[in-house]
């Protein structure tokens, strides 16, 4: 059965690939789909989450496509969109009972780390000329302090 429904899955995406390739399915929708199989199959193959991953990555990723379609979004802020994927991933996961702490909560870390970078990269990018500067030599600055702070 599993075989068979795995088989179905790739004839699927290999249609989605060709009806892409021909034109007459656009990138956004084909994404939006392949995020929907993978989202379905983590519900069909007893919640599995190696399917979740990919599917709320790739949902994140339509979603800025199209907002940035529609709002003409900064590129940069495609790093936060991928963290808000983790942060779905950690809650439709969150409901399985029987799983570690771990198991749980890792993907919240990756999310607020990429959300953060992507929005500091967002202000970086529409500050003055200085403030580009001024980020990475106070990150720099703060590791050198911290390095001679455990040194001692």
């Amino acid at each position: 059965m599993r075989e068979k429904t795995m088989a179905i899955l790739l004839i699927f995406i290999g249609l989605l690939l060709l009806l892409s390739n021909f034109g007459i399915l656009s990138g956004n929708l084909f994404l939006l789909i392949i995020s929907a199989i993978f989202l379905f199959s983590y519900y069909r193959f007893n919640r599995n989450i190696g399917f979740l991953i990919p599917g709320c990555i790739l949902l994140s990723i339509a979603l800025f496509n199209i907002l940035q379609s529609l709002y003409n979004i900064n590129p940069v802020y495609i790093i936060s969109f991928i963290g808000f994927g983790f942060l779905m991933i950690f809650f439709i996961n969150s409901h399985k009972k029987e799983s570690s702490y771990a198991e749980k909560y890792w993907s919240i870390y990756p999310g607020i780390i990429l959300i953060s970078f992507g929005i500091i990269l967002g202000l970086i990018s529409k500050s003055p000329e200085y403030m580009r500067y001024l980020f990475p030599i106070l990150l720099i600055v703060t590791g050198v302090l911290l390095l001679f702070r455990s040194l001692r």
